[in-house]
């Protein structure tokens, strides 16, 4: 395995004794931009927390996302393709899913991959997605859900979140591209979230659908309007606080919210909106239990000195 990601495994192992006190910083060694650098930083900090959650499980969005940080840093494109090919072999449908994202258009992986290699591995993920659509739903229904249900998590919500989860993603996420269709689908959504919501006074989270449901009522929230994520957002942060849903999302909350409010945001998830400024990201990274030393701009300004 390659250099780079054998350091980046062994941070993952390590970090856990020191998460409290540092946040991570990769190597500024291919002077990419500020823009980059700080969603590359996100990105991999984000994920060390997860992967040490899971106590050192990855899964293919741990994967995906190393690799979507590297390609921010101008790492090496053989070990951007082998991280990726780990990614699709942990979960190929949810990969190529991800892969034909219409984000993931063919610019944002310049210098990984030339236009044939990325028209090549496109079409296989549009050809695993043709495949596993007509079944993907009664897939997640029985085998996945059959361990939860024996937890004795709650069978109609899981059947419930995972059409959710499903539609959520349905026309954004696929080769049929239709934002008119999904903003649709994100309205009916939020009305059912609500519905939910007021039926069992709780976040629909850990406790109800297992962990890996847990974050379905949070990306409906995530996808809706301003109104509805700044309403949600106190539900959001009980839940977290209560072990009901993974601290990472509220980052990604909190950023949406800002940006569009004030075209800024505070962690770095929302890609080419501007960080605010470091007050205001200090008290509100504070705010929600983060350290201080994060994305501030002078941090990494201090930083990128460093390393030059």
């Amino acid at each position: 395995m390659n250099n780079y990601l054998i350091t980046f495994l062994a941070f993952c192992c390590i970090s856990t004794c020191y998460a409290q006190q540092y946040d991570f910083y990769p190597k500024n060694e291919n002077d990419v931009s500020m823009s980059n650098f700080i969603l590359a930083n996100t990105i991999l900090e984000e994920t060390v927390t997860q992967v040490n959650e899971r106590n050192g499980s990855y899964n293919y969005a741990n994967l995906w996302n190393i690799g979507v940080a590297y390609q921010l840093l101008g790492k090496d494109a053989k070990v951007i393709k082998e991280i990726l090919e780990r990614s699709k072999k942990a979960d190929p449908y949810y990969f190529s899913l991800t892969f034909v994202n219409p984000d993931n258009y063919y610019s944002k992986w310049k210098g990984t991959f030339s236009e044939k290699e990325y028209e090549q591995w496109h079409e296989s993920a549009l050809e695993i997605i043709r495949n596993n659509e007509s079944i993907i739903i009664n897939e997640e229904l029985t085998d996945n859900n059959e361990e939860r249900i024996s937890h004795h998590y709650n069978k109609e919500l899981i059947e419930v979140l995972t059409k959710i989860r499903h539609d959520d993603k349905l026309f954004r996420s696929s080769n049929n591209v239709d934002m008119y269709k999904q903003k649709a689908l994100d309205e009916k959504n939020i009305e059912i979230i609500d519905s939910l919501y007021t039926l069992h006074k709780q976040y629909i989270g850990k406790s109800l659908v297992g962990n890996d449901l847990s974050s379905t009522m949070w990306a409906v929230i995530q996808h809706s309007n301003l109104a509805k994520m700044e309403e949600y957002l106190p539900v959001i942060e009980n839940a977290i606080n209560n072990g009901e849903l993974n601290k990472t999302v509220i980052k990604l909350l909190v950023d949406r919210i800002h940006t569009i409010k004030f075209n800024t945001q505070i962690f770095g998830s929302q890609v080419g909106v501007p960080i605010a400024n470091d007050s205001i990201v200090i008290e509100i990274r504070k705010k929600y239990g983060f350290n201080t030393s994060g994305n501030s701009k002078q941090n990494l300004k201090d930083w990128f000195k460093q390393k030059k």
